[in-house]
């Protein structure tokens, strides 16, 4: 048995297994684009959430610092009234001169009283 094969069926023949091998090329290079495509949107999204609690973590952070810059300000202020308060009082208050020329008196005072006690014992003796 021949086979006697035409030169346009040998044609036919190679364009149409020509084709199916393109389209088998094609649709393993769709698959894999698409699994790629779809590894990338995975990657993305997790890089997203990251970036996002990233931002939250920062915002946090800085609303921390904030509130403790405000609290230390709050104590620097108390601490600056409380300040001129003192300085407003210290007139008032007994300054050190007149607290020594006040021990002084009493020395003095005392000086007096034990020399009187010591004349009267001398004398009652």
């Amino acid at each position: 048995m021949i086979a006697q094969v035409d030169l346009l069926d040998l044609i036919a023949v190679a364009l149409a297994l020509f084709g199916i091998i393109m389209t088998a090329i094609i649709s393993i290079g769709a698959i894999l684009i698409d699994q790629l495509d779809k590894k990338l949107d995975f990657r993305f999204a997790l890089i997203d959430e990251q970036r996002v609690e990233g931002q939250k973590r920062a915002a946090e952070d800085m609303r921390a610092f904030v509130e403790r810059q405000e609290r230390e300000l709050n104590s620097f202020r108390d601490l600056e009234r409380d300040l001129n308060t003192f300085k407003a009082m210290l007139p008032t208050l007994v300054n050190r001169d007149e607290l020594k020329t006040a021990i002084g008196h009493l020395e003095e005072s005392l000086d007096e009283i034990r020399s009187l006690i010591v004349t009267y014992t001398k004398r009652n003796n």
